[in-house]
């Protein structure tokens, strides 16, 4: 495995509070001047961005994923990311897309989850068939022998709303607890992209 990052950085979340009622936009509105770039930063982490010729392009957009400490079924972690609206879910699921291309799929950020973050994944769970949700085992082998699918399971493992100085336990295994997967799709919007020449890959 490559090498893995030592200190994560901390998530920062998009705002993608009105993501399950934003207008979502995808290729048929990507304007003819702006591209994808996937730049590979070392081993271990990746940067994917909206590049465009035109300096005042308003689709603008970032995430950044890197590799878990952990195996966690060879996925990517999400760590960092920030779009304007309606430009969010696409580039998501182009970093899905190369992750799993590149690897395992992608799971939540492993230390750090808004709530709002919560429901994106809550969404893709539930709402996409287009992607596959994987689960994931915790460091303890609770579910499988194997290490291939150990991932720390800690932010699966806790509600966002405290109780009485504590945070609720809950079950990394349940299968609506989107928190404790990882995710895979076709490479369907990469290959539109790479067909059309706007694909950048450093």
């Amino acid at each position: 495995m490559d090498r893995v990052l030592e200190k994560p950085m901390k998530l920062l979340f998009e705002n993608w509070r009105e993501y399950l009622h934003e207008a979502a936009y995808g290729m048929n509105e990507l304007p003819s001047d702006t591209g994808v770039r996937i730049e590979l930063i070392g081993s271990d982490r990746a940067e994917i961005s909206y590049v465009s010729d035109n300096p005042d392009s308003p689709i603008k957009g970032e995430i950044i994923i890197a590799r878990p400490s952990e195996p966690c079924g060879g996925a990517w972690v999400m760590q960092w990311s920030k779009t304007v609206d309606g430009w969010g879910p696409f580039l998501y699921d182009i970093a899905i897309e190369w992750a799993t291309w590149k690897g395992g799929g992608i799971v939540p950020d492993r230390g750090s989850v808004s709530k709002d973050a919560r429901k994106i994944w809550k969404y893709y769970l539930n709402n996409r068939s287009d992607v596959q949700a994987h689960q994931l085992d915790d460091l303890n082998n609770t579910l499988t022998p194997e290490d291939e699918d150990n991932c720390d399971q800690s932010i699966a493992t806790k509600s966002t709303a405290p109780v009485i100085g504590r945070f609720l336990s809950r079950d990394f295994a349940s299968e609506s607890n989107p928190m404790s997967k990882r995710y895979t799709k076709e490479p369907d919007m990469l290959q539109k992209l790479m067909d059309a020449g706007r694909l950048i890959q450093k």
